[in-house]
């Protein structure tokens, strides 16, 4: 096996394994398009993803993502990282709800989310990591870290063996800009 150097933003240099997610799975748990006619729908999104190292609920979404979850059968217990990528409502209002139902997990938010909204996601014993650099979240998924002056916003970076795949919620700094911070943090064609 072949290991490849990467080099992050803040100059740290990384060998990582060249393996990568060979079989990825999207599916918007939850936005404001119904999946089918009966669906509820709201200002939001969620997006929940299978085929690394661990499965990751990237946000929230709304009042109704249990709904949303229930019909893409997905169970709160599926899920083992929640990311959640920046501060509005929209993105992460349903995350005390999901802790009721799932506590075991490890939730990525932006270190500037204030510390009261941190320590009251902790109470549900959910363990809480602010993100301020880039970081890797597991095997071949990274954060971009935080990116952004007014609205501190940050992104997933999953190597997979097509390429860069990059999930982004509102992408406030700019999609061309969370694109090149990608490709600089880890080198590779985006898929």
């Amino acid at each position: 096996m072949l290991n490849q150097k990467y080099q992050f933003m803040n100059g740290e240099t990384r060998t990582v394994p060249e393996l990568s997610v060979k079989k990825l799975t999207l599916k918007v748990a939850y936005d404001d398009f119904p999946y089918k006619q009966r669906s509820q729908t709201d200002w939001g999104f969620a997006v929940f993803i299978t085929g690394a190292e661990k499965t990751i609920l990237f946000d929230v979404g709304g009042r109704y993502l249990f709904d949303r979850m229930r019909r893409l059968k997905i169970k709160p217990d599926d899920v083992d990282i929640v990311v959640l990528s920046h501060i509005h409502g929209d993105r992460l209002c349903e995350l005390n709800v999901f802790l009721q139902h799932n506590s075991d997990v490890t939730v990525f938010m932006p270190a500037s989310l204030p510390k009261e909204f941190k320590d009251s996601m902790r109470d549900y014993g959910a363990e809480i990591i602010g993100v301020k650099e880039s970081l890797q979240i597991c095997e071949n998924v990274y954060s971009t870290g935080e990116l952004g002056k007014e609205i501190k916003e940050h992104s997933l970076i999953i190597r997979t063996n097509r390429g860069l795949v990059l999930i982004t919620s509102c992408a406030h700094r700019g999609i061309v800009n969370v694109v090149s911070t990608a490709r600089e943090l880890i080198r590779g064609r985006v898929f």
